[in-house]
């Protein structure tokens, strides 16, 4: 089961969320489009979420290191995601 979209404090992620059954990370960004990357191990979503910087984290590794999919927009999917 997919957790819920988890709020990020980042100028660029908006909420990540991760489904550790089927390793897919996804990744809504504050644009509105959403990203699926699959085979995230677990430890890697981990400090994802503890990152001091998610942005960065994100370029560093998981953008480019990971296969992806895009998603159609999701800003009204991630409106309602709690702070």
């Amino acid at each position: 089961m997919t957790k819920a979209w988890i709020k990020m404090k980042s100028s660029n992620i908006d909420a990540i969320r991760y489904n550790p059954s089927t390793e897919v990370l996804q990744v809504g960004f504050k644009s509105g489009a959403a990203y699926s990357y699959a085979d995230v191990p677990a430890n890697v979503y981990g400090a994802f979420l503890r990152s001091p910087s998610p942005g960065r984290f994100f370029h560093n590794e998981i953008r480019g290191v990971y296969s992806f999919e895009k998603h159609e927009p999701v800003s009204d999917t991630l409106d309602n995601v709690p702070s």
